[in-house]
């Protein structure tokens, strides 16, 4: 009889998932990554630009996102005293999460080969419509010069534009020339 082989040491790069897979190393894209992952990596790539973000891991910090948004927006409905510390719960939680989101969102692109730079204006209209939700702003112009409505025209349609094209891509399949954006897929290709 043969002995068992002992298991594999896991690499230093590897490490497994709240699933019990093996995960991908944090410079790689996690398909079908599952929430904890998927929320524990939004938070340790606050500031990480380049490389790429799976589709899975995007919608999972979206969904998050969301319930805390409408769990918020509930402590300011629930109670009298509490559309003040709703209003500043909600600017604290855009404030926190809006440079990692900026990150994921720019990451999110490189996964179907576009450059991060396309997601600006979708980026912009959601920074826009948030910042307006947070403070209490109306969205709408009722009551302002016909100036006020022309520029308030163009930059709904700016916004509509660029929340529609940023949520087209962030469904879209990833593309495998999207490895250029991978810290190593740029070495390899200078090497070869």
């Amino acid at each position: 009889m043969s002995e068992p082989t002992p298991p594999s040491a896991p690499t230093p790069e590897s490490r497994v998932d709240t699933e019990g897979r093996e995960a991908p190393p944090f410079d790689r894209p996690y398909y079908r990554a599952p929430l904890p992952d998927a929320f524990l990596r939004f938070w340790k790539k606050y500031l990480v630009f380049t490389g790429r973000a799976s589709r899975s891991e995007y919608w999972w910090w979206m969904l998050v996102d969301v319930l805390v948004g409408l769990f918020i927006q509930f402590l300011g409905t629930g109670l009298q005293p509490m559309p003040l510390i709703s209003s500043v719960l909600h600017v604290a939680w855009l404030l926190v999460t809006a440079v990692p989101l900026v990150a994921l969102t720019w990451r999110r692109f490189h996964d179907v080969n576009l450059s991060g730079w396309w997601a600006v204006p979708g980026l912009v209209a959601a920074a826009y419509s948030d910042i307006a939700n947070a403070l209490g702003v109306p969205l709408d112009f009722d009551g302002f010069g016909r100036q006020h409505l022309v520029l308030g025209g163009i930059l709904f349609c700016v916004s509509a534009a660029g929340g529609l094209m940023l949520f087209v891509v962030s469904l879209l399949r990833p593309h495998p020339a999207g490895e250029r954006f991978d810290d190593n897929g740029a070495s390899a290709r200078r090497a070869s």
